[in-house]
C-alpha cells in the first residue's frame, strides 16, 4: 500500500512540476505555445513509466527517489521544447535545470526546518510548492503586477544561469554537509561562502539589469511625453492659424467697407488697431528627426517659462543613432542648458547639428552667469556648480562611448558649449521597438 501511495505521489509530483514549468513560461513570461502533440503524448508516457520503474527495481525507496530525481530534471528540460517555441536552443535546458534545482533546494530547507520525513511526504511538499507557484503567477498576471514580453529567458545571458545553478548546488551541498558528521566542516564552510558570493553576485547583476531597463523605460516615457506635448503644440498652432485666417478675412472685409464708403480716417484708425494685434508666432522645430522635434519643442516650452529662447540650425539624423540615445543626448543637454542659463538672458540657447557620411556632430551652447573652469574635459567649479553643470553629462558621455564618439566641453565669454560627436551604426532591435511610438 505504501509503495502504491508513493508511486501515485511521485506521478503527481512530476506532472505538477512539468505543468508549473509550462504555466510559468506561458502565463508569466509570455512564450508562444507550439505543442507537438504526438511527441508530447509519447514522451509523457515514457516519463510516467520512468517515474515508477525505479520503485519496482530498487528495494530502497530513497535510492529509487534519487533515480526519479534525474528523470524529473530531464522532464523539466524536455517538456518545454515540446510545448513552446524559442529562438535560443539552450534556453529551456537552463530553465529546466534551474527550476528543478530551486525546487530541490526549497524542499531541502523544509527538511532542515521540520526534520527528515518519508519520501511520500517529500513528494507532497514538492506538489505544494508547485501549487503555490501557480497561484502566485496567476495572481500577478491577473492584476498585471508583473508583465514581460515574449521569450523572456532568451534574453538572459548564459552566465546568469550558471551563477544561479552553482549557487543552488553549492548551497544545497553545504546544507547537506553540515548535517552529516562524516564530512569535514571546512569543506562545508567553503561551500557556504562560495554559494553566498555567487548568490550576491547574481543579485547584483539582476539589480543592475533592472535599473538599466528602468532607465530605458524612462527614456521611452520621455519620448512619449515629448511627442504628446509636440502634438499639443501643433494643434495649438493650427488653431492659431485658423483664428488668424478668420480674423484676417473679417478685417479685410471691414477695411474694404470703410474704403468703399470713403471713410479714410476711420480706415486709418482701424489699421492702427490691427497693428496692435500680436503677430502670429510659428512654434515648433524642423530638425529632420521627428522625435528630436518633439524633445526640443518640449524643452523650449520649459525655457520660455524662464524667459529663454532655444534656436536650432542644421539637421539631426533619423537613422544610424537610436531614438533612445537621441533622447538621452538632447534631453540631458537641454535640461542642463535651461537649468544653468540666467533667467531672462537675451543670449539664446543654441543647438547645431551637422550630418556627415559616417556620423554627426551635435553642439549645444547656453549662457552662464559666470565663467566655468574646465580641465581635462571635466568641470572644475565648486561642488554646487559642478552638480548643476554636470547634470546629465555622464549619461551623454556614456552614449558617445557607445558610438565610438567624443564629448568636448568648453566655456568662453560666459558661453558654455558641449560638443558631441557620434559615429553611425546599424539600428538595433531596441531602437526598432521604440519606433512603434512614432
Amino acid at each position: 500500500m505504501n509503495i502504491a501511495v508513493l508511486c501515485v505521489t511521485e506521478l503527481f509530483k512530476n506532472a505538477s512540476g512539468f505543468f508549473t514549468g509550462a504555466f510559468l513560461l506561458k502565463r508569466l513570461f509570455g512564450y508562444d505555445t507550439k505543442i507537438k502533440k504526438a511527441a508530447f503524448v509519447v514522451t509523457a508516457f515514457v516519463f510516467a513509466v520512468a517515474s515508477l520503474l525505479p520503485f519496482a527495481v530498487f528495494e530502497d525507496t530513497y535510492a529509487a527517489a534519487d533515480v526519479c530525481d534525474i528523470v524529473t530534471m530531464i522532464g523539466f528540460i524536455v517538456f518545454p521544447y515540446l510545448c513552446f517555441s524559442s529562438r535560443k536552443k539552450l534556453t529551456f535546458l537552463w530553465y529546466g535545470i534551474i527550476l528543478n534545482s530551486t525546487a530541490d533546494f526549497t524542499v531541502l530547507i523544509l527538511s532542515v526546518i521540520f526534520g527528515r520525513v518519508s519520501q511520500t511526504i517529500t513528494n507532497l511538499q514538492y506538489i505544494l510548492i508547485y501549487i503555490l507557484c501557480i497561484i502566485a503567477a496567476a495572481i500577478l498576471t491577473s492584476r498585471r503586477t508583473v508583465t514581460y514580453t515574449g521569450n523572456f529567458f532568451d534574453r538572459i545571458p548564459t552566465a546568469v544561469y550558471i551563477i544561479i545553478l552553482i549557487a543552488d548546488l553549492a548551497t544545497y551541498y553545504a546544507v547537506t554537509l553540515t548535517r552529516d558528521s562524516n564530512y569535514i566542516e571546512s569543506v562545508a564552510n567553503i561551500l557556504l561562502v562560495a554559494s553566498a558570493v555567487l548568490v550576491v553576485g547574481c543579485i547584483v547583476y539582476i539589480v543592475y539589469k533592472y535599473f538599466s531597463a528602468s532607465e530605458k523605460q524612462q527614456n521611452i516615457q520621455m519620448l512619449l511625453d515629448s511627442q504628446v506635448m509636440h502634438n499639443e503644440e501643433i494643434i495649438k498652432s493650427n488653431t492659431d492659424i485658423r483664428r488668424f485666417r478668420h480674423d484676417y478675412i473679417n478685417n479685410i472685409f471691414a477695411l474694404s467697407t470703410l474704403i468703399d464708403q470713403n471713410k479714410i480716417e476711420e480706415a486709418k484708425e482701424y489699421l492702427a488697431k490691427m497693428n496692435e494685434i500680436p503677430a502670429l508666432i510659428q512654434s515648433g522645430y524642423a530638425t529632420g528627426n521627428y522625435l528630436a522635434d518633439a524633445i526640443i519643442t518640449s524643452k523650449a516650452a520649459t525655457a520660455k517659462d524662464k524667459g529663454l529662447a532655444i534656436e536650432f540650425e542644421g539637421t539631426i539624423p533619423s537613422s544610424g543613432i537610436s531614438n533612445n540615445d537621441i533622447c538621452t543626448i538632447l534631453a540631458n543637454a537641454l535640461d542642463n542648458a535651461v537649468f544653468n542659463s540666467p533667467q531672462g538672458s537675451i543670449t539664446p540657447i543654441t543647438i547645431g547639428s551637422v550630418e556627415q557620411n559616417n556620423g554627426c556632430i551635435l553642439t549645444v551652447s547656453n549662457p552662464v552667469s559666470k565663467q566655468v573652469e574646465i580641465k581635462n574635459n571635466k568641470i572644475q567649479t565648486s561642488k554646487k556648480d559642478k552638480t548643476n553643470h554636470g547634470f546629465g553629462l555622464d549619461n551623454i558621455k556614456a552614449v558617445a562611448r557607445e558610438y565610438n564618439g567624443f564629448v568636448n566641453l568648453t566655456c568662453e565669454n560666459n558661453l558654455f558649449i558641449i560638443e558631441i560627436g557620434l559615429m553611425f551604426k546599424e539600428e538595433n532591435s531596441y531602437d526598432k521597438a521604440v519606433q512603434i511610438f512614432e
